[in-house]
């Protein structure tokens, strides 16, 4: 039993239907449409209603008779009513113009697109909007379906022809990837090839009361140095640009450098051990070290 096959089909006002041997004819007006059955089913027309009725028991005779009920349906709507798509043209420079018999399609190619117009289509222009009519509604569809092929919608900005109901899923671009992804994988490497030139150079320096380790830091914000000894594990001398309300650039590396060296010089210290903490030895690190030389504190 086929749940669509058994239901009647009004036959609407201004439609009418005729039986011609195994062909069931839909007119309105000078417009008809045909509905070839093949036999496959019971045609009744009665008391303003079509009833198509199985013929077998096979479960192939039921498919059919589902099928030709629909068929007969969308014939009756597509005189009564119509059918149809409407496409939305999306991107610089895309446009469409209907032109006699032709729909024209300007879609970022090299020449313009023409397609078609069949009989019984009707195709209308509004902005970037495409309109697609006609009584059969597999002719429509198709129509549509040929005009978004010629240039399917892009997952990335959206660009092409799409329906207008249709929603495409966005993909986050190349450049959207590598900011979130990449970025943390480049700081990542950065941070461990730091830590493995740190401990390569702290195992070969070693801070004493009389020739003190200095040990540099920096961050994005401040800056900050230690004189220290590894033997009793103290703090002789400390700066730090944070409380100079200095941030972290050469400039600043030199004045904060100018206060460090005071301080070893008031601690009796002026020979050190420098310790560049694994970063390397450019920039604000090497304008640290020099400006400590400048002022009097041997490296």
């Amino acid at each position: 039993m086929s749940r669509i096959g058994k239901k009647p089909i009004a036959i609407p006002a201004g439609i009418e239907v005729s039986v011609n041997g195994t062909v069931i004819d839909v007119k309105k007006g000078n417009k008809v449409s045909s509905v070839e059955t093949h036999g496959r089913v019971g045609i009744e027309v009665a008391e303003g209603n079509v009833v198509l009725t199985r013929v077998g028991e096979t479960k192939e005779s039921s498919a059919f008779w589902g099928t030709y009920r629909a068929l007969l349906s969308n014939a009756i709507d597509g005189l009564a009513t119509g059918f149809s798509k409407s496409l939305e043209i999306n991107g610089v420079g895309y446009r469409a113009a209907v032109k006699g018999k032709v729909l024209e399609l300007q879609l970022g190619y090299s020449h313009p697109i023409n397609f078609e117009i069949e009989d019984g289509l009707e195709i209308t222009v509004e902005k970037n909007l495409i309109h697609v009519k006609g009584a059969d509604k597999q002719q429509v569809g198709q129509a549509a379906a040929i005009i978004r092929g010629y240039r399917k919608p892009e997952p990335y900005k959206g660009k092409g022809v799409k329906y207008t109901d249709e929603h495409i899923v966005r993909k986050a671009g190349k450049t959207a990837k590598y900011d979130i992804m990449s970025r943390a994988k480049d700081l990542a490497k950065k941070n461990s090839l730091r830590i493995k030139r740190k401990k390569r150079v702290r195992g070969n320096i070693f801070g004493t009361a009389e020739l003190p380790r200095v040990s540099f830091f920096k961050s994005n914000k401040f800056m900050s140095a230690q004189a220290i000894n590894d033997v009793e594990g103290k703090t002789l001398a400390a700066v730090n640009s944070q409380t100079m309300n200095l941030n972290v650039n050469k400039e600043n590396a030199g004045k904060v450098a100018v206060v460090f060296a005071e301080t070893l010089k008031a601690a009796g210290i002026d020979t050190v051990v420098f310790d560049r903490n694994g970063y390397l030895y450019h920039g604000v690190v090497a304008a640290f070290a020099d400006a400590l030389r400048d002022n009097g504190i041997k490296l």
